[in-house]
């Protein structure tokens, strides 16, 4: 969005539409649905991720106090 601010006219991102809206407010109006979907994706992916990365570290805690060659 930075890159949009950065070549646009500051008069026309002052401007408001018929519905005495400016343009940031109609962007964030619209994409309402597109944050909440990546808020849901992040916390899924999120979870995924630590569950995953436990049974990870508890293989290599048991791998890091085993002794080597066995019990003998």
């Amino acid at each position: 969005m930075q890159a949009v601010e950065d070549i646009v006219h500051p008069m026309c991102k002052d401007a408001k539409n018929g519905d005495g809206k400016k343009p940031f407010d109609v962007f964030i109006e619209s994409h309402e649905e597109l944050v909440k979907a990546g808020e849901k994706w992040t916390k899924d992916t999120a979870s995924t991720y630590i569950a995953v990365d436990s049974l990870v570290l508890t293989i290599m805690f048991a791998a890091a106090f085993a002794i080597p060659g066995g019990n003998n």
